[in-house]
């Protein structure tokens, strides 16, 4: 069963205006150093917190409703980094329908707050547009 990491990695994948901007640069909660990482455009992310739709006779152990991403478009040039922060925007909407390898019923993306510190820059001296994304009713294969 694919985890909500490897379906949000397929779903901005997906996007050819996206996979056109970072190939497969794409890393959940640390960013690969491979060749083209430390020069390239990339986008890093992590969950950041959940919802539960929480009922009296719900079962143990049910998957949250609600998943909250921190996506970062991350690189040494400005406008790339804007322009690629632009690219996951426009997936703002998306669902209910495929989402990697499971489905989501919808999701949705806004900027981050004023107060969001960037994570995926280990090495600094890069560009970052912060944004967040809210994944809903996504479920696995």
């Amino acid at each position: 069963m694919a985890s909500l990491g490897e379906d949000f990695r397929t779903f901005l994948l997906a996007s050819s205006d996206i996979a056109a901007r970072v190939g497969t640069r794409v890393y959940q909660n640390e960013v690969q150093q491979e060749e083209g990482a430390a020069l390239s455009d990339y986008i890093w992310y992590e969950r950041a917190n959940i919802e539960r739709e929480d009922t009296l006779d719900m079962a143990a152990g049910e998957r949250p409703w609600v998943e909250f991403l921190n996506v970062e478009a991350v690189s040494t040039d400005i406008d790339h980094a804007l322009d690629l922060a632009d690219d996951l925007r426009a997936l703002h909407g998306s669902g209910p329908g495929d989402f990697g390898g499971g489905t989501a019923q919808a999701v949705f993306v806004t900027d981050q707050t004023d107060d969001y510190i960037p994570r995926g820059d280990g090495d600094g001296g890069r560009h970052v547009a912060a944004l967040s994304f809210q994944v809903i009713g996504h479920s696995p294969t």
